[in-house]
This record gives structure tokens, C-alpha cells and sequence, in this order.
């Protein structure tokens, strides 16, 4: 008979592989990235610090990889263009980031907003489906809890909400993001190379700067090993190595001509 704690590091084991796979599979399919860069910067997330919240029970690498698998999505809907198809995959991604974490709901609105802006046309598919989901699954999951508990939000809505604004929680939010993506920051660098990367970065800015700051009204407590801040990692290696890989295909196309 396999305890609780067992089947909380299986999943958290299988989620982190799986981010793996999945920013693999990003840089190799929706970049078109070398070999070699994808393989290093999956590696990088693989021997990274998700692999220390497994041991630990937290539901950090979980969380990555829905928001990853959302982002996933979102970046095939800006490079390649919506359907149907991506618009209620995305929807239905944003959807389970939100019930993993009650932040999720924040991060999956930040993604939408990210992905409306990156997208050139057909809004639409992405607006109806997240709405429709939201509305229908999420009505339904708030009717539950409001019959089952006697209140409609999440207990950390409760407990951890901060009273005003907390400066000292965004400059800890800030600090703790820019540890973990420190040794991908300066690739940042890349984005201001042409108009097609800049685009690409001010796509990730549009979700990574407002979860970064809306944690000055979210308490951070227990937020052991910057646990609430890790699920912004794998998003933002899948878009720091596309940055890479669009630099790398200019410098090619140009030896070329």
C-alpha cells in the first residue's frame, strides 16, 4: 500500500520530468532551436532547483508544468497562428494551473493577456474559449466549495491576503525571481536584436513583471525555497532559449546570403 507522501513524490517526479520533455519539445519544435541549445537548457532545468522541491512535497514542479504546457500553447498561437484546437488546449491548461495554486488564476490571466498580445489575429478562439471555461468549469468548482466549505474562495485568499500594499513582498518577489533566472537573465539581451525578438520578449515581460509585483498583495509567507516563484523557470527558459535560437537563426540566414 503505497502513503501519501510516495504518491506526492511520484507525481512531483513525474511533473518534473515531463517539464523537461515539454521544454524540449518547445525549443526543438516551435523554434526550430540546435540540438545542442535545447539539450542544455533542458538539462539546466532538469539538474535545477525543481528537482529539490520533489523531497519536500511542494507543489512546485506540478504547477510548472501545467503553467509551462499553457505557455507552450500560447507560444504555438503566437509563431504559428490560433485554432480552435490551441485555443481550448490553452484554455484547459490555464484552467488546472488555477486549481493547482489560487495564484494560478493571476498567472493564467497574465498568460491570456500575454498571448492576446502576441497573437496578429483571430483573438477570438482564445477569448471565447478561456471565458467559457473559466465561467462554466471554474462556476462550477466555486458552487462546490461554496456548498462544501460555506465560503467561495480558497483558504490562502483568506489567510494570506495582505492588508494594502506590501514593498517590502514585491522587492522579496522581485529578488528571489531574478536569483532563480539569474544564470538566463543576460539573455535577455538577445531580445532587443531585432523586431521579431523584441516582440518575443515584451510577450514574456507581459506576464513574468505583474506576477513578479502582485505578490506585494499576496502575503509570501511559508514560501519555502521561493517555491511561489519557481513556476515562472520553465516558462521563461521556453522563451529565453527562443530568444537564443532566433539569434542564432539571423546570424545563419545572414552567412548564407
Amino acid at each position: 500500500k503505497m502513503g501519501v507522501a510516495r504518491v506526492s513524490v511520484g507525481l512531483l517526479s513525474i511533473s518534473h520530468v515531463a517539464s523537461v520533455i515539454v521544454l524540449y519539445t518547445g525549443l526543438r519544435r516551435l523554434y526550430r532551436a540546435p540540438l545542442l541549445l535545447a539539450i542544455g537548457f533542458t538539462v539546466s532545468l532538469a539538474v535545477g532547483l525543481g528537482y529539490h522541491y520533489i523531497n519536500t512535497g511542494f507543489s512546485a514542479p506540478f504547477y510548472g508544468l501545467f503553467a509551462l504546457l499553457t505557455w507552450y500553447v500560447g507560444t504555438a498561437c503566437v509563431l504559428y497562428g490560433v485554432s480552435w484546437r490551441r485555443a481550448i488546449l490553452f484554455a484547459v491548461f490555464a484552467f488546472v494551473t488555477g486549481l493547482i495554486r489560487p495564484d494560478g488564476v493571476i498567472l493564467a490571466g497574465f498568460m491570456l493577456c500575454s498571448t492576446l498580445y502576441g497573437v496578429r489575429e483571430r483573438r477570438i478562439p482564445l477569448i471565447a474559449s478561456f471565458g467559457a471555461i473559466f465561467a462554466i468549469c471554474g462556476g462550477i468548482y466555486f458552487a462546490w466549495r461554496l456548498h462544501y466549505f460555506g465560503y467561495l474562495f480558497p483558504n490562502p485568499f483568506y489567510i494570506k491576503r495582505a492588508h494594502g500594499l506590501n514593498l517590502d513582498s514585491l522587492k522579496l518577489s522581485a529578488r528571489l525571481i531574478i536569483e532563480m533566472l539569474l544564470p538566463i537573465i543576460p539573455l535577455v539581451g538577445f531580445g532587443f536584436r531585432s523586431r521579431k525578438a523584441i516582440r518575443q520578449l515584451v510577450i514574456w515581460l507581459i506576464t513574468v513583471v505583474p506576477f513578479t509585483a502582485v505578490w506585494m498583495m499576496i502575503s509570501l509567507d511559508n514560501n519555502h525555497f521561493a517555491r511561489f516563484q519557481y513556476v515562472m523557470v520553465p516558462l521563461s527558459m521556453l522563451t529565453l532559449g527562443g530568444l537564443v535560437t532566433v539569434w542564432w537563426q539571423e546570424i545563419e540566414r545572414n552567412r548564407l546570403d
